[in-house]
């Protein structure tokens, strides 16, 4: 059962980083630093939600609601880098 939790989490991980890379994203090279963000922050997040037991919205083992929000937080990190960026 674990390909199936990788998977998921992995195409909602980079649907993420899509999203944020047409919000915010300025290059190419932002966009890979987009999608190591939310990777990071995702599996973050889910480690952090099965520590923690909030298993809200779970989808089998991935726990969604907090892999979101980790993603979220360093995507927002990520887009605030590249503002800041005199590239």
């Amino acid at each position: 059962m674990i390909l199936p939790l990788l998977l998921i989490g992995g195409l909602l991980a980079t649907l993420y980083a899509g999203v944020a890379h047409a919000l915010w994203g300025k290059s190419l090279r932002g966009l890979f630093g987009f999608i190591l963000a939310s990777w990071v922050g995702f599996w973050l997040g889910h480690w952090a939600g099965v520590q923690l037991g909030w298993g809200w919205l779970a989808m089998g083992n991935l726990y969604i609601v907090p892999a979101t929000l980790g993603a979220l937080a360093l995507l927002y990190g990520a887009a605030w880098l590249e503002k800041t960026s005199t590239r």
